[in-house]
């Protein structure tokens, strides 16, 4: 199994400056909301088997000798997981170069010499940062495809996998706009079966140019309930809608939840990083962050997904 490794280098480009503003600042990045919905399955060390279970025709007209017809079959989908690392350095001297080096501990051999603010913003921020990627690797993730940029090459997502199976429902996509996409959500929620459209758990996950459009439109039918509330939940025809960041432009999946699956060693892996000292371990003036974590997304029954691409 390919393991694959996220490496960044902290450089000091800042400048000097007469005031300095309390904190690190750092760009807005992805939520990671939409992978949170799946089901989860944890303690996933390399591959996982989804079980999978038709009873196939279990009624038949009574009759004194009733005919055995089987308990239908029972299948299992292999699903491999992919290993990521976490890796790099902060350097003492890119640090006592910038604006952070008035919170720096006095002395140069001071082991913990990293400001405690600015552990703080680097244990925060990254794991933002990595929620983020993996909300794109979890549907824009293709290692099959030349010229596939970071994050996309690291682990295979569910776009590539429902593109590639036949049994998903396959709805053709036009780019969506405020003005057609209640006839877009309109040819997705014609195509759910009429089983997938009873369960509870079912949703239309979109991509956030659609989910945009979509406030847009409901903000023109009903003015005043999407101008003046906040967090308002999206739903179409009683279906709970829900943005995929992650997700390409102009694409949808409705599938329940409970058919979709993140599987990783432990939840807590994607910010369980470690901020390490090396002046006492190996006489280098650096601390390493580090952290690694198995990562998959997949799905057990591919007829029972509609997917708008």
């Amino acid at each position: 199994m390919k393991n694959n490794k996220l490496m960044f280098d902290l450089t000091n480009n800042s400048t000097s400056e007469p005031l300095l503003a309390e904190g690190v600042f750092g760009a807005a990045l992805l939520q990671a909301k939409s992978v949170e919905t799946f089901s989860k399955i944890l303690n996933a060390k390399d591959t996982v088997k989804l079980g999978l279970h038709d009873f196939g025709n279990v009624l038949q007209s009574a009759s004194c000798s009733p005919a055995d017809q089987g308990a239908g079959t029972l299948d299992e989908k292999e699903v491999s997981v992919c290993a990521l690392d976490v890796y790099f350095t902060v350097c003492q001297r890119t640090l006592e170069q910038s604006f952070i080096s008035a919170k720096l501990a006095a002395g140069s051999n001071n082991v913990d010499f990293l400001p405690s603010d600015f552990q703080a913003y680097l244990s925060t921020k990254l794991a933002e940062k990595i929620a983020s990627d993996i909300e794109v690797v979890a549907f824009q993730g293709n290692t099959y495809m030349t010229g596939s940029t970071y994050p996309n090459t690291l682990c295979n997502g569910l776009q590539v996998k429902l593109s590639g199976d036949s049994t998903v429902v396959d709805v053709t996509a036009t780019a969506t706009t405020s003005s057609n996409v209640i006839a877009n959500l309109t040819a997705v929620y014609n195509a759910i079966s009429d089983e997938v459209m009873s369960k509870p758990d079912l949703a239309i996950y979109v991509s956030s140019n659609i989910a945009r459009a979509y406030r847009q439109a409901l903000a023109n039918a009903s003015a005043e309930a999407f101008y003046n509330q906040k967090d308002l939940k999206m739903s179409f025809l009683d279906i709970e809608i829900i943005e995929a960041p992650g997700m390409s432009a102009n694409k949808m999946i409705a599938a329940q939840k409970s058919n979709l699956f993140l599987m990783s060693d432990l939840v807590s892996d994607f910010t369980d990083i470690m901020l390490i000292p090396q002046l006492d371990k190996t006489g280098k003036h650096q601390i390493v962050v580090s952290g690694s974590f198995k990562f998959a997304v997949d799905y057990a029954v591919g007829a029972d997904i509609v997917y708008w691409s």
